[in-house]
């Protein structure tokens, strides 16, 4: 019964990731079609609020249950213990939330540009556009991780370009008349700087787990909430910079900045006579007679979807596996397409799916199955020879892998094959190996060459939990220490 109720706890996990990314799709076209040309600035102030609001909420009752330790809000905020933070001058430059600065600035960017262009996208396109953020990802992860790729992640990256190629030169030929062209490289390279963003939270997570640990107990794992929650803060703190540039950019050029910020208030807060008259209404869709009815309401209703569909994705991750919720984000793409194809949604309609964008659709999918296949293997096949040796991305990874297998070709094989090292031969008979030195022999040591009040909580424990030493053992242990060792 116990295997059963897991299972029905991951599937029912699974689809609700499944079901809230596809709702997520539609809502935000709904909401972007009621603010219009205002869905950036309007977007980029209040989803900031929201984020930092939700998360801090969030940290702040998981640190109350222990699922957050004091330990991670100090690595965070205060000391990340790494050689740049102990060569800080500034304390408050000493925790790991200054590689989050650039991450809230290219989290905050990347919204805004993305919020701006989706008014004149499709749900269609916009999903399938959406899914090159592996190529930015592998872009960012070797230049700032130094991570390596083998050939197949290159082919199955190179293989959702052409499919995304696709969808834009069907754009352009005018076969999908709800995007605008111009609009639809936006969000294309808006997915950039969100992929920057994730590196740079990477970058935290690998120095939490190079950080000195405990000598009693364990260590838990870096809470994804403790990261995602300074990013948040960097996110509102990069706002006023970025929308005030997104103001002067987009505003029409009889309106100053100031009057497109008020405007753009009274949009959000369903001024209806207001839509009619200001709202670029060129193509004569209706687009001003529909916006600024229900802008505040659906910018809610995207929010809270939005913010469920994050915690689904931690759950499952944590239920299953992060190849499970990977898995689930790529299933999404055509459970959005089918949504805005199959129902009639409010304000923006029903979509219509082209033969290109069907075939930009599965030629995608397949490249995102190629990649990350291609990511097991490098796993696979080069992730344990890293840690053997100690070594990361970071220190050493071109050494192990980089385009492999065609590497080995074009080099003639120069790299040596990647074997494990070998097995140190048995001792001879009659020879005792030197043993090693165990962290109860340390602890012992200590408490017997220390005086009471100046001993380890290590030493102290022993001195409760262990029987005492006597002469004729510490005589016996230098006779073992002394025995020669075989190499």
């Amino acid at each position: 019964m116990v295997g059963a109720g897991r299972w029905w706890r991951e599937g029912v996990a699974i689809a609700t990731v499944v079901c809230l990314g596809g709702l997520n799709s539609i809502f935000s076209k709904i909401r972007a079609d009621q603010l219009q040309e205002f869905d950036g600035l309007a977007c980029g102030v209040m989803n900031a609020i929201g984020y930092v609001v939700f998360y801090f909420a969030y940290v702040a009752y998981a640190y109350r249950t222990g699922a957050i330790t004091p330990e991670m809000m100090r690595f965070m905020y205060v000391d990340a213990g790494d050689e740049t933070a102990r060569k800080s001058s500034w304390r408050i430059w000493r925790g790991a939330h200054r590689y989050i600065v650039a991450g809230g600035l290219a989290d905050e960017a990347g919204q805004v540009c993305g919020f701006v262009a989706q008014p004149y996208v499709s749900i269609i396109a916009s999903a399938l556009l959406s899914q090159t953020s592996s190529a930015w990802n592998m872009c960012w992860s070797a230049s700032l991780l130094g991570a390596r790729y083998v050939a197949q992640e290159f082919a199955g990256v190179g293989i959702a370009l052409a499919g995304a190629s696709l969808e834009v030169l069907d754009i352009e030929s005018g076969n999908d008349r709800g995007t605008r062209f111009d609009m639809a490289l936006l969000l294309l390279a808006s997915a950039a700087a969100p992929s920057l963003s994730f590196v740079l939270k990477e970058k935290c997570f690998r120095l939490w787990e190079g950080a000195p640990r405990p000598l009693l107990g364990d260590r838990k794992d870096l809470d994804v909430w403790v990261v995602a929650s300074a990013a948040a803060v960097w996110s509102l703190a990069w706002a006023p910079a970025v929308t005030l540039a997104t103001a002067v950019i987009q505003r029409p050029h009889n309106m100053s900045v100031s009057r497109y910020f008020v405007e753009t208030a009274r949009c959000f807060g369903n001024d209806v006579d207001y839509a009619s008259k200001f709202i670029d209404d060129d193509d004569d869709d209706g687009d001003a007679r529909r916006a600024c009815r229900q802008a505040w309401q659906y910018w809610l209703l995207y929010m809270v979807n939005n913010i469920c569909y994050n915690i689904s994705i931690y759950r499952v991750v944590r239920l299953t596996s992060a190849l499970t919720a990977f898995v689930c984000l790529k299933i999404v793409v055509p459970v959005a397409v089918v949504l805005a194809v199959a129902v009639e949604w409010p304000y923006v309609g029903r979509g219509t799916m082209t033969a290109t964008q069907g075939i930009s659709l599965v030629v995608i999918l397949v490249g995102v199955a190629i990649f990350r296949h291609g990511s097991y293997v490098n796993e696979r096949r080069f992730g344990g020879r890293r840690r053997r040796e100690g070594r990361d991305d970071e220190n050493g990874g071109s050494d192990w892998v980089c385009c492999w297998p065609l590497a080995d070709y074009i080099l003639g094989s120069a790299r040596k094959p990647l074997t494990p090292p070998p097995l140190p031969p048995p001792p001879a008979a009659g020879v005792h190996p030197q043993p090693r030195l165990h962290f109860m022999d340390i602890a012992r040591q200590t408490s017997s060459t220390t005086s009471p009040a100046n001993r380890s909580s290590a030493a102290r424990l022993l001195d409760s939990d262990t029987p005492a030493h006597d002469d004729d053992d510490d005589d016996d242990d230098d006779e073992l220490r002394e025995q020669p060792v075989v190499s």
